[in-house]
Parts: structure tokens; sequence; C-alpha cells
């Protein structure tokens, strides 16, 4: 396992129960699950943990129309994360755009996270809800929960110490589509993936969840170099008047390509074929990515089981989007 943290997910094959365990790899043992109410207007997932049947996060969508948001019970009355489509690559190549695309089916949102620091502190973490939104009012900043209360005087120092830098960071869901690259410069996601699809899994749900790499900075290129002085008065006169003459050389910014996201998650779908109404998967976390992050996973995982859900219903959504 060593850089990668993996938890299973099972939906129940008993249609009326609308419940989805995740289990630690290798073990029976559910750590949550997500169990569907329905109310007058909305469709309502609560994601549980399992050993204190503590509410995490609710996952809302309406019975009529579009949209997917989730939220925290320590969120503020109307405050939630949404979802929203994102732009779609084009069926046929076309001139290139500064404006990034993704697979068909794709979703992003935004959540606080820490901000990138110095190496020398780089491995300094900390859990809490990521930061709502609410409609239609700008972004809100929530608050870490208050930890337990402790009388362990050990801890003053870490009370005291001020809280690492914060920043939102946007992130997209987006199917899985086969990395046309050769094995040996894919991704260690692409590679599983490839084995996995070998062995007859049905990849249909699969999955990855990545950050999104801010565009660079565009480049400056250097400025013009004058040529070495001359020997005469004419040889200057004559330079001068060439450089004159010349076309101006470009100074404007030269536009970088956008990096590639950062997966921080990767759902495999484990389902067997002609299996109906039930889906085994594996959740893979790149723990570097998760420690950087500093959000709780429970996060992470609500996340990507209200994705999975999307892309079970995907036509319905697209039909409500059209409506």
């Amino acid at each position: 396992m060593g850089s990668h943290t993996r938890f299973v997910v099972q939906t129940s094959d008993v249609l009326a129960d609308l419940r989805v365990n995740v289990l630690a790899e290798g073990s029976d043992k559910v750590i949550f699950f997500k169990e569907r109410f329905l109310e007058d207007d909305e469709i309502v997932e609560h994601f549980i943990h399992e050993a204190t049947r503590q509410l995490c996060w609710t996952m809302h969508r309406p019975r009529n129309g579009w949209y997917i948001r989730i939220r925290a019970p320590s969120f503020p009355r109307g405050a939630f994360i949404p979802f929203t489509p994102a732009p779609a690559q084009p069926a046929q190549p076309q001139a290139a755009s500064d404006t990034p695309t993704y697979p068909a089916g794709s979703l992003l949102f935004s959540s606080r996270t820490n901000a990138p620091v110095a190496a020398s502190t780089a491995d300094h973490t900390h859990s809490y809800p990521p930061t709502p939104t609410t409609a239609p009012g700008p972004a809100l900043v929530v608050q870490p929960p208050t930890p337990n209360p402790t009388s362990d005087v050990s801890q003053s120092a870490s009370q005291v110490a001020p809280p690492p830098p914060t920043q939102i960071t946007q992130f997209v869901l987006s199917p899985y589509v086969a990395d046309p690259r050769p094995p040996a410069q894919q991704s260690f996601f692409a590679r599983a993936m490839s084995v996995i699809r070998a062995h007859g899994a049905a990849p249909s749900y699969s999955f990855t969840l990545s950050r999104v790499q801010p565009p660079p900075s565009p480049s400056v290129p250097p400025p013009y170099v004058a040529p070495p002085a001359a020997a005469s008065t004419t040889a200057l006169t004559s330079a001068a008047a060439a450089s004159t003459n010349a076309l101006p050389l470009s100074t404007a910014p030269v536009p970088m390509p956008t990096p590639a996201p950062r997966t921080l998650l990767t759902f495999t779908d484990h389902t067997p074929t002609l299996t109906y109404n039930t889906i085994t998967g594996l959740i893979v976390f790149d723990e570097p990515e998760l420690r950087r992050l500093g959000v709780e996973t429970s996060f992470w995982i609500a996340v990507a089981l209200t994705y999975l859900e999307f892309l079970q219903e995907k036509e319905s959504y697209l039909a409500a989007m059209s409506d």
C-alpha cells in the first residue's frame, strides 16, 4: 500500500435498502455508510460514521430538476458546496483555448484546503470541513469545529500554534478515460485501470477526483539584446538605423500549457458483468496528496459516492438539465 489508502465500496443488494457501505480493504468492517431519505422536495442522503453513528455529511438533489449539493451539519443554514458541470471536451479537435475542458460527464466543485507551504512545514496537516457556498451569495468561511475538550496539559502548546494558511481549491470529478500513452509513461492510476480492464472488470463507473492545477503565469521573453559595440562611429550609426527599420520583437507574455490535474482519488468499478442494481468498487487515495490538502477523509469519500450516484443516473441528470 505505501503511499495509497484504500477503501472498498459495496452497495446493498436489497433495492429497498438503498444503502452503500464503505469498508476497510481486506476487512468486513464497515467504516462509513450512506443511506437515502425522501423529503417533500429533495432526495437527501446521509453519510454516517458507522462506529459512532455520527452524521458527517448530507447530499442533496431535487426530486424534480437538477442540482447536486453537499453540506455538513456544522454549516450555517442555507450553506452548501455545489457541484457544477465542467466544460466538456469537443468531439472533434479544435483550436487551442485558455479554458480547460474535461471528459463528458465531469463535475467541478471547490473546497477550502491547505495552501501550498514551504518544504520545512509541508508535513503539518489539519482536518476540518471545507468552506461551503450559498446561493446566490458569496462563499462563506466556516471555521474548523472545536476539538473535543481535554485536560491534557501537554496539548496547550499545540492549541496556541497558528493554523496553517488555507485557500479555495477547485477539483474535478471525471469518468475514467483510457490513457493513450505507453504503459511506461502512464500514472499509477492509469496502469491500475489497464490491469483491471485486462482482467474483465466493468469500468463503466470508474472515475477520478483530481485537484485542478492553476494555470502557470505567462512567461515574458527576455528583452532584445543589442549587438556588441561597433569599432567606429559609422558602424554604430548603421546598427542604429538597422534596429530602427527592423520589425519590433514581441514582448507579450507567452501562454503556458495548463498543467494536468493532480489526482487525489480514483474509484475503480469491480462490479461483475451482468450484475443488476449493485456496485462493488475500490477507492484509492494518493496519501501524500491527501495530507497536503488537509481535509478530513470522510469528505472526499462522501464526494466520491455522490459522483458515483451521478454516473449511475447521468442520463436522468442530463435530461433534467435540458428542460
